[in-house]
């Protein structure tokens, strides 16, 4: 997989050849840092004004898609004219665009009683956090003991286990959080899909797909976009990702912009 600066001639002429772009964006790990507290990931202000230009591009679909709840990513970029997909994609929120899964809606009773029962359970372990996002829940130990971090999961398992037997709601794992969502195959891969979609309106032209993120969740929209797409795999080299290139980190993704804006602002 080679890194995307390597490749940057072939991938402009690729850019700059698409009537349309649709850039997809993961927020934690791809535009802000991962951070012990994920309540502290703040984007940088450049980040922000680089966002800002894209977002005003006519012919640019600029779209962050997170696991964190859909008004928590809205205000942390708190930008205009930017479609908003929170919850893996669950919930989207744009310009002439909103979307809400009806499994997702329909689970939240059981999200609910998930939610209380390992709050309670996981109180007296330092630095494990239980973060109801209304539609699915995540729930946090980066920021607990090594020793105990086996007791959270193990605890996770065995609450939400009854309900996963069922098919009442769904475990999936990241980097140090437990995600718990509705019974529902719905991704971020299914979530770039729509996108695709409403960016391919009459007079659109051909779009071109750009997706960068760095966590197993965005591994579904690497799947899905293929060959189609440039897929950005933001982290060290050696991991093993459906993406065709990749980003060693935030600072990276940030220059990444910075070279993307400066070549649809030309067109």
């Amino acid at each position: 997989m080679p890194h995307l600066f390597t490749a940057w001639d072939g991938v402009a002429r690729k850019l700059a050849g698409a009537d349309s772009v649709l850039l997809c964006l993961d927020y934690d790990g791809t535009l802000s840092p991962i951070v012990r507290d994920p309540a502290a990931a703040c984007l940088a202000r450049s980040t922000r004004e680089i966002l800002r230009r894209l977002a005003g591009i006519e012919g640019l679909t600029l779209a962050v898609i997170s696991g964190r709840e859909l008004k928590d990513v809205r205000k942390r970029v708190g930008l205009p004219g930017v479609t908003y997909a929170g919850n893996h994609g669950l919930e989207i929120r744009g310009p002439d665009l909103e979307y809400l899964n009806p499994p997702a809606r329909r689970a939240r009773p059981a999200l609910r009683a998930v939610a209380r029962k390992l709050s309670r359970r996981l109180a007296g372990i330092g630095g494990a956090e239980v973060e109801d996002k209304g539609l699915t829940l995540s729930v946090h130990y980066r920021r607990v003991r090594p020793e105990d971090r086996e007791t959270v999961r193990a605890t996770v398992f065995r609450v939400a286990g009854p309900y996963r037997s069922r098919q009442a709601l769904r475990l999936g794992e990241g980097k140090m959080v437990i995600e718990i969502r509705p019974p529902t195959a719905w991704n971020k891969g299914n979530a770039v899909s729509l996108l695709r979609r409403e960016a391919a309106k009459p007079g659109s032209g051909k779009v071109l797909t750009v997706y960068a993120g760095d966590d197993r969740t965005d591994e579904d929209a690497f799947k899905v976009l293929k060959a189609e797409g440039i897929t950005i795999k933001v982290g060290p080299p050696g991991v093993k990702t459906l993406a065709r290139y990749r980003l060693n980190g935030v600072g990276e993704v940030r220059e990444f912009l910075l070279r993307l804006t400066r070549l649809v602002e030309g067109r």
